[in-house]
C-alpha cells in the first residue's frame, strides 16, 4: 500500500472511486475534476496500481492561517474496514502540518460520521441553521455579483471565526451558484424551478421572503450561521490553534 499525491496516469481511478462512493453525476465529477482538482491537493491510496483511497482539500483561512477543508474522503467498497481510510488521514495530517497548515476541517456526510471522526480526534464545530420560508408580498433590491466583489464583501460580514473560503473554493462554487448582494445581506444561491436554495446567506434572516421574491422564486431554503446544527469537525495541528466557528461553503 502506497499513499502519495496522484499522477496524471491515476486520475481515471480517482474518477472511478468518486463515482462509486457518492454517487455523483458526470457532470459534477467533471466539474469538480476540470475547476477545482490539483495533484497538489490530493493524497490517494495505491495498491496493486489500484486507487483504492482518496481525498481532496481546499485551502482556506482562519483569522490568517492557513487551514484544509478536506473533501470527498473515500475508501472503495472493497477495502472499508481494513484501516485504509485513518492511514490516509494521518499521513495527509502529517503532510498538511509539515507544509504550514494549522488544521484540517472537514463536513461529515451523515450523522454516523461524526463518530467515526471523533476516533480521529476531531472536534464538532461550525454550526449553523436551514431554515424554509415561502416568497413574501414585497421584494427586495438584489444585485448580481462577481467572484471578487462576493469575496470582498463577505470577508466584512462573516461571524468572527469564520473560515474564509476563496480562490478555488469559490472558483467550483460558481459552477453551481450565483452570486448577490443588497442593503444588508449577501447570498449565495442557485434556482431549482421555482425554489431557491441559497447554500449561504449573511445578513439579516428576516430578508429572506423579499429575496425569494425578488429572484422570482416561490419558496426557498437558506442556511445562515447559527448555533442550532452541527454542520463541521476540526482537527488542529497545535493546541493552541484557533477551532472556527463557522464554515459557509461545504459543496454539498
Amino acid at each position: 500500500m502506497i499513499i502519495d499525491y496522484p499522477t496524471l496516469s491515476q486520475k481515471q481511478g480517482l474518477y472511478a472511486l468518486w463515482e462509486e462512493a457518492f454517487g455523483d453525476s458526470e457532470e459534477f465529477i467533471d466539474l469538480f475534476f476540470s475547476t477545482a482538482f490539483s495533484e497538489k491537493r490530493c493524497r490517494c491510496v495505491m495498491q496493486n496500481s489500484e486507487v483504492i483511497a482518496a481525498l481532496y482539500w481546499f485551502d482556506c483561512f482562519i483569522n490568517n492561517q492557513k487551514t484544509a477543508y478536506i473533501y470527498a474522503v473515500a475508501t472503495k467498497k472493497s477495502h472499508r474496514g481494513q484501516g485504509i481510510c485513518a492511514a490516509l488521514m494521518d499521513n495527509t495530517h502529517s503532510l498538511l502540518k509539515d507544509r504550514g497548515y494549522s488544521g484540517a476541517v472537514l463536513v461529515p456526510g451523515s450523522k454516523e460520521l461524526f463518530s467515526f471522526y471523533e476516533k480521529m480526534n476531531y472536534k464538532t464545530c461550525c454550526f449553523n441553521e436551514t431554515f424554509f420560508c415561502a416568497a413574501g408580498e414585497k421584494e427586495i433590491s438584489i444585485k448580481e455579483i462577481d467572484e471578487a466583489e462576493f469575496a470582498r464583501l463577505r470577508r466584512e460580514l462573516l461571524p468572527s471565526g469564520g473560515i474564509v473560503q476563496e480562490g478555488e473554493n469559490l472558483q467550483f462554487l460558481k459552477t453551481m451558484m450565483s452570486f448577490f448582494k443588497g442593503d444588508n445581506f449577501l447570498l449565495a444561491a442557485r434556482k431549482k424551478g421555482d425554489k431557491l436554495i441559497a447554500t449561504e446567506l449573511l445578513g439579516e434572516k428576516a430578508l429572506a421572503p423579499k429575496i425569494v421574491k425578488a429572484l422570482a422564486c416561490k419558496e426557498g431554503s437558506f442556511r445562515i450561521p447559527a448555533k442550532t446544527s452541527p454542520f463541521a469537525m476540526f482537527f488542529p495541528f497545535e493546541k493552541d490553534t484557533e477551532i472556527p466557528n463557522y464554515l459557509g461553503f461545504a459543496f454539498d
